[in-house]
């Protein structure tokens, strides 16, 4: 499954998505400023550069709520929710 986000100096709201429990996750960001990204809970970081692009994949195998941070300024950008298939 493949997610594109894209943040701005102005961006502040996370988006949120939902992946079932197992799937192939690609986390494709797009970024006008530099900064580290990271994604919580799985501890994968990637650089963005200045009006570049960055990817993290990896496989959704913990159920939860994670996020995807840029680190230099602080913000979240994604909230990921990886359901089980119980979950609704």
């Amino acid at each position: 499954m493949r997610i594109e986000l894209r943040y701005t100096e102005e961006s502040r709201s996370p988006s949120r998505q939902s992946v079932p429990l197992g799937a192939g996750v690609q986390l494709l960001v797009r970024g006008d400023e530099a900064d580290q990204l990271h994604l919580t809970g799985y501890e994968r970081y990637a650089t963005v550069l200045a009006g570049g692009e960055a990817s993290i994949s990896f496989v959704a195998d913990s159920a939860g709520q994670f996020v995807l941070e840029r680190d230099q300024q602080g913000d979240d950008l994604l909230v990921l929710d990886v359901l089980s298939p119980s979950a609704p």
